[in-house]
């Protein structure tokens, strides 16, 4: 057979192997576990549909401190695994799983900091988990956290409640971040994440990538606006993982002025493109917060204040508002006063709806968010919980994002290739590859399919030999510069 066709062949089964393990997956968010200080309520999607909205779990009654962070992580079968708050983790019975206390050094996210607290599965690693939390060395801040810390757990100890086994690694400490925000979404390989959050006060992105070996920082970018990142606004990616939003402010304050900062995200490299910025004004009188989901479609975007919901249209840069806060529907023996938030952070659920937080014990929901305009069907105060939960829901990924062939584009070959001046032989290669050029002393690059650099040799003769022997098998792209010019480049295939 033609080792062309063949490793189009062997490329096009792993995709497929991949896409049968994101299928795993899809079970990760079927419940929501969310508090203010001592109450639970859990939202239960295990039968929830296009026709029939999530269940309302009662069953545990529990004290979990929480405000504004919240991560949980159900199996693949949808059963719970753990709950955190950023400063804890709790077990599937809801107490404090094994050496899971005071799993974040400094003043930790629990309390303060919005989407502070993140949980991941490892790839390729049924029984471990990361746990990434935001801290700072002054408590609640609201200008930036300073460290990214991480925990691991394995699920499989303590009688299959879970034990952390690795806690309080430090992550990052370079830079001041937003308060909060740190956001995830599936590498277009269908089995890694990019972690994305931007620094407090600039247009600077940093971006990291968790995979079956563990997690890694790639150079930041810097792209958009500057722009603050305040406490109590919201960042998202969209279901499908192509776009990704935050909202941001300026002025002599951070939430004098607010804009939603929209971008196209490149699931293959990490990487930011396109920004739109769409500006938005202050209304309320305490916090504009800013809670922003993308429709599945990933045509529209919501956004919403205190008092009302907005749909921004991506295809026509129109917003338009879709619903206003009804104060007769708030209830006589509730919790929810008029200066409170009636609107706040948005999750898409995995049935499709938009759901909105509250400040007392109702949520909102949005049914059709694929739908322009008021069709959208906005439900106000909904949903009736067992418990007050507070303005912020969960923060997690979408397990459900379908992978992509990062590979598509890339035309390996079986034989020398000349690619402008450029010559790479064999193609593909167990590991040692030459490369011939026609100018001398150029300097050569490697780099993996992620962007990463994992090789570099500068002043190199018109012929070298490069070894990748102790590399991951997979594709490389070849890239020659001389004189700070591109000369040529080659993708390269490692088996």
């Amino acid at each position: 057979m033609n080792k062309r066709i063949l490793i189009s062949i062997l490329l096009g089964i792993s995709f497929l192997q991949t896409n049968a393990q994101w299928n795993v997956d899809s079970k990760r968010a079927n419940k929501w576990h969310f508090t203010i200080m001592n109450n639970l309520n859990i939202l239960d999607f295990s039968q929830a549909n296009v026709s029939q909205l999530p269940t309302v779990d009662t069953s545990s009654v529990q004290s979990l401190l929480s405000y504004n962070n919240r991560s949980s992580m159900c199996d693949t079968s949808g059963n719970m695994l753990f709950y955190t708050n950023g400063v804890h983790i709790y077990d599937s019975t809801l107490q404090v799983m094994q050496y899971g206390q005071f799993i974040t050094p400094g003043y930790s996210a629990g309390n303060c900091f919005t989407d502070g607290v993140l949980s991941l599965p490892m790839p390729k690693h049924d029984s471990l988990y990361y746990v990434f939390t935001l801290s700072s060395d002054t408590p609640c801040v609201m200008l930036g956290t300073q460290y990214i810390y991480y925990s691991v757990i394995n699920i499989n100890l303590n009688n299959g409640k879970g034990a952390v086994i690795s806690k309080s690694n430090l992550l990052f400490s370079n830079d001041l971040l937003s308060t909060g925000h740190i956001k995830a979404c599936r590498h277009g390989n269908g089995k890694d994440w990019w972690l994305l959050i931007k620094n407090f006060n600039g247009n600077k992105f940093y971006r990291f990538l968790l995979d079956s070996s563990g997690v890694h920082s790639f150079q930041p970018q810097t792209i958009g606006t500057p722009f603050l990142a305040g406490t109590s606004w919201q960042a998202a990616f969209s279901s499908k993982g192509n776009k990704y939003a935050i909202v941001t402010g300026y002025g002599t304050f951070d939430h004098d002025t607010t804009a939603l900062n929209i971008f196209n995200f490149d699931r293959c490299t990490g990487l930011l493109s396109n920004p739109i910025q769409y500006p938005a004004f202050r209304v309320d009188t305490f916090l504009n917060l800013f809670g922003i989901c993308f429709s599945p479609n990933e045509q529209l975007m919501y956004w919403c204040n205190l008092d009302s919901i907005f749909q921004y249209n991506l295809q026509t840069n129109i917003s338009t508002n879709v619903a206003v806060f009804d104060s007769s529907l708030v209830p006589l023996s509730g919790t929810l006063y008029l200066s409170a938030f009636k609107f706040s952070f948005m999750q898409l659920g995995p049935d499709g709806r938009i759901y909105i937080g509250t400040e007392q014990n109702n949520l909102n929901y949005i049914e059709h968010p694929d739908l322009v305009g008021p069709s959208c069907d906005v439900h106000k105060l909904a949903i009736t919980l067992p418990m007050v939960y507070g303005a912020f829901l969960l923060n997690m990924p979408f397990y459900t994002t379908p992978p992509i062939n990062c590979d598509s584009a890339v035309g390996v070959e079986t034989e020398p290739i000349l690619n402008d001046r450029v010559l790479v032989y064999p193609n593909p290669s167990v590991g040692e590859f030459t490369i011939e050029v026609t100018k001398a002393n150029c300097e050569i690059q490697v780099y993996s399919i992620l962007g990463e650099m994992i090789y570099k040799q500068r002043n190199a003769p018109l012929r070298s030999l490069i070894n990748l022997t102790n590399r991951s098998n997979g594709l490389y792209l070849v890239k020659v510069m001389h004189k700070g010019m591109l000369l040529g480049e080659q993708k390269i295939l490692k088996e």
